[in-house]
């Protein structure tokens, strides 16, 4: 068989992809986004993509061209590290071609701080009390839901002293089914649950099987509206750079279309394979383990999809086609 390979795109955390941008691996301070030149600390005051100069090709290439000159000092300035080695790939451009993962970026991210803004603003305002939070574990899951039950809300969380406990799935299945576990005790119109609610909205439109051309539009309208609205009922929380990425969104699904169709969710459960944790333990990266067992194992399938480009009704996923892998470069 005769293969030609096409780099489509890389996805995996934030920080294994800075690193293979070049980019600066710091996320509390400075230039904190591969998408465009937002700053970490102006993020509460960019609520949508106007507000924000975005990392094109040609404002890239003039950025390593600078730090190339004066590397202390334009590094930290555009956020740059060093030249990514994915600059050799032929056509490949890593402000197009690393998509936001939603595994990362939301069911590990954005879910656990808004949850946190919001459920203790409900205690706090006396709608909910924290005896309430026991529902959590006393729900009746259903048959798909019992392997991914939350765990137990801990007063620490609602605190900020400490993190939202269980895996992304388990997580993903609180924030899913908050509605029918403490819905019928939160008042209709009530500021904090419009704030859930919200990004809600957000979060089943990224994750839909099939996102419709013009639902992209009415995405970015959401998303920004939820920043704003979420900015605005928590002037005290600081957004983070995965609630920031949110206002990138529209634009990787116009290209590669559905979020979970490349995300690393369904991926994660071969870190628990004998092979990759010996190979993990020796390496220290096994994010990126993921991706390259990703690429190894999806290019081994008789109907290969390493990934599916324009996952939309009128973009068939491209597969082999008489021993070739045809695919066109991200332009």
């Amino acid at each position: 068989l005769h293969f030609n390979i096409v780099t489509v795109a890389f996805t995996g955390d934030n920080l294994s992809m800075h690193r293979l941008a070049g980019l600066q691996c710091c996320f509390s301070r400075g230039r904190i986004s591969r998408y465009c030149l937002a700053l970490h600390d102006q993020l509460e005051e960019l609520h949508g993509t106007d507000d924000c100069i975005e990392r094109t090709s040609q404002v890239h290439k003039s950025h390593l061209e600078a730090f190339a000159l004066d590397p202390s000092a334009n590094g930290p300035l555009y956020g740059i590290s060093g030249t990514s080695p994915l600059q050799g790939l032929s056509n490949f451009d890593i402000t197009e071609q690393l998509p936001p993962d939603v595994m990362h970026g939301v069911f590990e991210g954005g879910i656990a701080r808004v949850l946190r803004h919001v459920l203790c603003g409900l205690v706090r305002d006396g709608v909910l009390s924290k005896k309430d939070l026991d529902r959590v574990i006393d729900f009746k899951y259903g048959f798909h839901d019992k392997r991914s039950a939350p765990v137990k809300i801990r007063d620490a969380f609602l605190t900020g002293k400490a993190n939202l406990k269980g895996t992304a799935s388990q997580k993903w299945c609180l924030f899913r089914l908050l509605p029918q576990i403490l819905g019928d005790s939160v008042p209709e119109g009530n500021a904090h649950w419009k704030v859930y609610l919200a990004y809600r909205h957000v979060v089943d439109i990224i994750l839909a099987e099939r996102i419709p051309r013009g639902c992209i539009a009415h995405l970015q309208v959401k998303v920004e509206e939820f920043l704003e609205m979420y900015t605005t009922q928590y002037p005290d929380a600081a957004v983070t750079p995965k609630l920031h990425y949110l206002l990138h969104y529209p634009k990787f699904i116009q290209k590669f279309g559905p979020p979970r169709r490349f995300g690393c969710m369904r991926f994660v459960r071969l870190n628990n394979s004998y092979f990759l944790k010996t190979l993990a333990s020796q390496s220290k990266e096994l994010s990126l383990i993921s991706v390259c067992t990703l690429a190894t194992t999806t290019s081994a399938s008789p109907g290969l999809r390493a990934f599916r480009v324009g996952v939309f009704d009128s973009f068939p996923p491209r597969q082999l086609d008489q021993g070739h892998f045809r695919s066109k470069s991200c332009q």
